[in-house]
Formats: structure tokens, C-alpha cells, sequence
């Protein structure tokens, strides 16, 4: 089992997990590696946060560990201050699995899994029938995202709304952030269709249009958490050309092992959108990345989407939009970001920033899409990020 106090791999990252009630009261303290540490122990655990998507979580504990306290969507809550840093949340999801492993020798483990905040959003469809002025909206982006989830999951999601069922979380732990109209405007129809489907395509859409939209459910506290939207960067602009900003390359001493990966095996750069309408009446809107379709004699690949939801020529475009931006060649970097003085994890940067990249004798902005940390049961703790790099 993780020892009460040691130095991991962050040089002296303090932990705590805590697992609760749906309604927030606190029903046991797993691991609090303080000088005088008191709760129960983890053998290990992990978790990862991922942009615009849900993120998971894994915690092993000793079979000793109550299991009538893992009862399905309980939340577990990672608290992580990093050395010189300020403590905090830094992950909260919901128990959806558990399991029992029984060793050769007759020792117990319990592994506990789950998913963040945002696997909510994937737990609703869009109630409302085509036509309704909720199932087909024109707003800007970040603000359309916002009334999808508030006429599905938040106050507005009730049958008085013309909503097929009432869904809405309780307003005590749930929120939405107000309207900031910082994105651009987007058409969208979406009777029947997934929340967080929509929220991604929308994404896309805005970020095709010349603006990205990052979405989430993040917490507020231990008993409460609101749908927020930012444009920009999810997290922080940390890149080199502005004040105290961050490169990353080996250089710099805070990089081991990477690799840079830049792949256009499934690249679309000719995107149709289909909307209404059958045979040779069946209107559509193209959207094209004229760098993309030039780049070669044999550069233009084409791809469609299905958008027979959408009543309107500016919703179909959207949706042409949205494809040309999931078909974009990948350029991504996986590195071993190093915890040195000047880039800890959690204090100098974090999940969602946006920093400079410096690797194969090229710099470029980069996105921190993804990052998975994990805590060993010697106490040693890892962060691996993936990183979304924008080179031209």
C-alpha cells in the first residue's frame, strides 16, 4: 500500500481521496499522505482528464476496504497539491464499476473505475421533436452550448419546456455558467441526438468557423459543479511570446522521452454535408481547406456527413464544417514532461494549457488535450500528457 508519507516522482506531490455521497457528505478518507496520515490506504491509482470528452479514473484498494461504501455513482474526488503549488481538486468522478481480485496466495484487491463529471453529459439525448424551437437552434457557439445543456440536464429541462421527459439535475449541486456570446454563431438541429455528441460537433463547427470552444463539468466544491465553456484554451496560454512562458524540449531540461507524430491516413480536406431531401432534391453545402486540397496533385480526399436533422442550409454547412475538422490531419506529441523547478505539474502548468513545444528542431504552439496521472503502489507518481501541436 501507498506509504503515509513519501516522495514521489513529483518530488513531495501531497494527496487525498476522498469518496462521497450523490449528495456530497464525505464517507471515507482513502489516502492522506501528511505527516500524521489517518483513513484507509490505496495500493495505487490513477486517472485521466481528456478536452471536450469524458475522463476516467482507477483506484485499487485493499480488500480490507468496506466495499458498501462503493456503491455505484458514489464520486470520488483526487485532491493534489504540487510541491510549491496550491492544493486543490484536481479530478472528481463518478464510481460505475468495481471488481474483486483474488491472488494465488488468497489476497484481496478491490479495483474501483469510473468517468468525470462530463460522463453526465453523455447521459442525456436532446428530448425535444424536430421542429421544436429547442431541437434546432441558431446561437453563438459557446452559448448554444450552454442552452443544450440547460434544456437537458439543467433547470430548463422539464415537460413544461415541451422536453419528452424531465431530466434535470437537482439546481443544489448542478449549475450552468451564464451566457459570455464569445463564439461563433452556429446553426444546429439535434432532435433525438446525444448531448455530448452535439457539444463536440458544435466544437468542431466553431472551430472551423475560426474560434475554438472548449466545454466541461467542472467541480465547485465537494458537493457541487456547473457546465462551463471557454474559448482560446481550456486551461491557460502559457506559450513562449507571452510573460512567463513555457517551452518544453530537452533542451530546456524539463523533456525526456517523446515522439511527434504527424499522420493523414484518414484525412478529409472536402467535407459534404447532407442535408433534407432525397435523389437529385437533396440539398447540401460543401466546406473545403483550399491549403489542404493544394498541397498535391492527389491531395483532395473527400468525406461526407449525414446532417438530414438539420432543416437549414446554414445547419447542414455547420455540420460540413464540423467534418472537415474531424477529418484534419493529426499532429500530435507524446512526451515525458519532467518535474523540474519552473514546470511542475499543477503549479507551472495543467491540463488544458496551451504552452510551446521545442522538439526535431522545431518550436510550435501545443495544447495539452490529454493527461493521464497515475500513482503507484511504491508512491511514485507520473504524468503523461499528449499534446496537440500546431505545425505548419
Amino acid at each position: 500500500m501507498l506509504p503515509s508519507v513519501y516522495a514521489p516522482l513529483q518530488n513531495g506531490t501531497e494527496w487525498q481521496i476522498w469518496i462521497l455521497r450523490d449528495n456530497g457528505d464525505r464517507l471515507a478518507t482513502l489516502l492522506a499522505n501528511s505527516q500524521q496520515a489517518t483513513g484507509d490506504l490505496a495500493v495505487s491509482f490513477e486517472y485521466a482528464s481528456v478536452l471536450n470528452n469524458i475522463g476516467w479514473f482507477r483506484l485499487t484498494l485493499p480488500g480490507s476496504f468496506d466495499r458498501r461504501v462503493l456503491r455505484k455513482d458514489n464520486r470520488v474526488v483526487f485532491w493534489r497539491k504540487p510541491v510549491g503549488g496550491a492544493g486543490g481538486i484536481a479530478f472528481m468522478g463518478f464510481i460505475r464499476s468495481n471488481r474483486t481480485r483474488l491472488d494465488r496466495n488468497g489476497n484481496v484487491l478491490r479495483v474501483v473505475e469510473g468517468k468525470d463529471l462530463n460522463y453526465l453529459l453523455s447521459s442525456r439525448v436532446v428530448a425535444y421533436p424536430a421542429g421544436h424551437a429547442r431541437a434546432d437552434q441558431t446561437d453563438q457557439a459557446d452559448d448554444l452550448m450552454k442552452s443544450l445543456v440547460d434544456e437537458n440536464l439543467g433547470a430548463n429541462s422539464l415537460t413544461a419546456g415541451g422536453r419528452a421527459v424531465a431530466a434535470n439535475v437537482s439546481s443544489t449541486y448542478f449549475s450552468v455558467q451564464a451566457d459570455t456570446a464569445a463564439g461563433p454563431s452556429i446553426t444546429k438541429g439535434m432532435s433525438y441526438r446525444n448531448v455530448l455528441d452535439v457539444l463536440r460537433e458544435i466544437a468542431d463547427a466553431a472551430r472551423a468557423a475560426g474560434t475554438e470552444v472548449y466545454f466541461g463539468i467542472v467541480p465547485t466544491g465537494e458537493s457541487t459543479f456547473e457546465f462551463r465553456t471557454k474559448t482560446g484554451q481550456w486551461g491557460q496560454d502559457r506559450t513562449s511570446d507571452v510573460a512567463n512562458g513555457l517551452t518544453f524540449g530537452p533542451q530546456y531540461g524539463n523533456m525526456g522521452a517523446a515522439e511527434l507524430v504527424e499522420d493523414a491516413t484518414d484525412e478529409v480536406n472536402y467535407a459534404y454535408g447532407l442535408g433534407q431531401g432525397q435523389g437529385s432534391e437533396r440539398t447540401y453545402s460543401t466546406s473545403a481547406d483550399a491549403t489542404r486540397t493544394g498541397a498535391s496533385l492527389w491531395a483532395i480526399r473527400e468525406g461526407k456527413v449525414d446532417a438530414r436533422g438539420d432543416a437549414t442550409a446554414a445547419g447542414v454547412l455547420d455540420a460540413a464544417d464540423a467534418e472537415l475538422v474531424k477529418g484534419r490531419p493529426l499532429a500530435y506529441a507524446t512526451a515525458e514532461l519532467l518535474s523540474v523547478p519552473g514546470s511542475i505539474y499543477g503549479k507551472d502548468w495543467n491540463f488544458g494549457d496551451r504552452v510551446t513545444l521545442a522538439i526535431d528542431g522545431r518550436q510550435a504552439d501545443a495544447l495539452v488535450r490529454y493527461v493521464r496521472v497515475s500513482v503507484d503502489e511504491r508512491g511514485y507518481e507520473t504524468i503523461e500528457p499528449l499534446l496537440e501541436s500546431y505545425l505548419t
